[in-house]
């Protein structure tokens, strides 16, 4: 599987897309810890600013 999120894509559009992708392709047998890797592998921001606040 291979995600990438689109220029002006917010986090949260990023993330129902990523969900939209995943219910399209239900039979690849990834597990949750490695969709959540392919996720933040594919974010234009670095994954440990994802969820902070200022």
């Amino acid at each position: 599987m291979n995600f990438q999120q689109h220029e002006a894509e917010t986090l949260c559009e990023a993330y129902e897309r990523f969900k939209l992708l995943k219910r399209k392709c239900p039979n690849h047998n990834i597990d949750a810890m490695e969709h959540m890797q392919i996720f933040t592998g594919g974010m234009k921001i670095p994954p440990q600013l994802v969820g902070q606040s200022n």
